[in-house]
């Protein structure tokens, strides 16, 4: 099942002639999309706030018109819907981002898990699991998580 979902995001993004480079961006946009929707069903409470700031969080960090990121949200989801594990999403990211790049990811699923201002332990878990796959340091993952939570406090 999950080969397919990345036969689809191959297919989504295949090069046609157009520019490779912007066909890997959309990959790499929809795979931090849909780890960030599994980030907001990590604690199994779906509720607005939580999609509304994954929906800011990737206008912010992909500098894109609304009705592109309510289209890569909607896609996201879908195909976050049919991912089995995580790996074939952390390893295009893990192959395609740099370490603050990373950091970056990892700040907006700290961020989402801390909408509701609490930490379930399943999203604790999800954002180190990714951290894990991304090769980032559990201490550079704990200050990620506390200037996230600084910011929270202000």
């Amino acid at each position: 099942m999950l080969k397919s979902v990345f036969v689809a995001i191959q297919k989504q993004f295949a090069d046609t002639g157009d520019d490779q480079d912007a066909n890997h961006e959309n990959a790499l946009r929809l795979a931090t999309a849909a780890l960030l929707v599994e980030m907001g069903r990590a604690d199994h409470y779906g509720d607005g706030d939580e999609s509304t700031l994954i929906l800011e969080l990737l206008r912010e960090n992909f500098e894109m018109e609304s009705e592109d990121v309510g289209a890569l949200y909607e896609f996201a989801t879908e195909k976050a819907d049919q991912v089995v594990s995580l790996h074939e999403l952390t390893s295009l990211l893990h192959r395609s981002l740099n370490d603050e790049e990373r950091g970056r990811l990892l700040e907006m699923m700290w961020r989402v898990a801390y909408a509701d201002k609490r930490l379930d332990p399943l999203e604790d878990s999800l954002v180190r699991k990714v951290a894990d796959l991304l090769y980032v340091r559990n201490t550079s993952l704990m200050k990620i998580r506390d200037r996230v939570l600084s910011n929270i406090d202000q």
